[in-house]
């Protein structure tokens, strides 16, 4: 079973955002990470934010216009 444990934003976004761009590249999509505090702490476990972030970049590019954009933005 995971824990909750603090996740830096920046760390997951960074992790994140080359299986990200894959996804954005076969929708005809592009993607914008926009990080503006790199301080920024998720209290989660890992997997489970991994898992929701990746479901919702996933939908967003899929449901967007061609050459359409996807922004993902942390505080």
């Amino acid at each position: 079973m995971s824990t909750i444990e603090a996740v830096s934003a920046q760390q997951l976004l960074t992790d994140r955002t080359p299986d990200w761009s894959g996804i954005a590249a076969r929708t005809d999509t592009r993607l914008v990470i926009d990080m503006p505090n790199p301080d920024f702490e998720v209290h989660a476990t890992r997997v489970n934010i991994e898992q929701a972030l990746d479901n919702l970049v996933e939908n967003a590019c899929s449901a967007s216009p061609a050459s359409g954009t996807v922004t993902v933005r942390a505080p």
